[in-house]
């Protein structure tokens, strides 16, 4: 039988596997991806033809992806011979990016909740905002904690404030 998917596992961090749990439906611990989801970031970052495994285990969890063999948009992988690997620098950089992506969603929606003018009341809006958010994508508040996320918040707005004086 021939297969139509390849395997890859990704070893990541806690918290970026559990934010994509949110996001990706895995049955039977795998998600299927293509290049119209995240998979175009798995494809630029795999490695075909090795068949070296990530050199040292991994502590945390790792994903699995089902990769098309040949993706509608021509990307093809041929790894049925020596199967497909992910280095552990584009693994780490696979982990940065979800992080990225994590965080900009929060900092959307805190920058919604400051338009608003809602930061103000003293129920403590903002504060709220980032404890559902650990809280919908079961992230460990000593992994990643409040105050970090505020702080990073902060600082994207001062440095968003400075580009948008600079560019006007």
């Amino acid at each position: 039988m021939k297969r139509d998917r390849l395997i890859v596992e990704v070893p990541v961090w806690p918290r970026v596997a559990n934010y994509l749990n949110g996001l990706l439906d895995f049955a039977n611990g795998e998600a299927d991806i293509n290049a119209r989801d995240i998979g175009f970031i798995i494809y630029n970052l795999v490695d075909t033809g090795l068949g070296i495994p990530i050199q040292k285990p991994h502590p945390g969890p790792v994903v699995r992806f089902r990769l098309p063999i040949k993706d509608e948009l021509g990307k093809t992988f041929d790894g049925q011979s020596f199967g497909i690997t992910i280095s552990e620098t584009n693994a780490t950089r696979f982990n940065r990016f979800v992080d990225f992506m994590m965080r900009k969603e929060l900092f959307d929606r805190l920058d919604l909740i400051v338009k608003r003018g809602e930061n103000k009341r003293k129920s403590g809006k903002l504060k709220q905002e980032v404890e559902d958010f650990l809280e919908q994508y079961q992230i460990d508040p000593q992994e990643l904690s409040y105050d970090t996320l505020i702080k990073d918040y902060q600082r994207r707005r001062k440095l968003d404030k400075r580009y948008a004086g600079k560019m006007f």
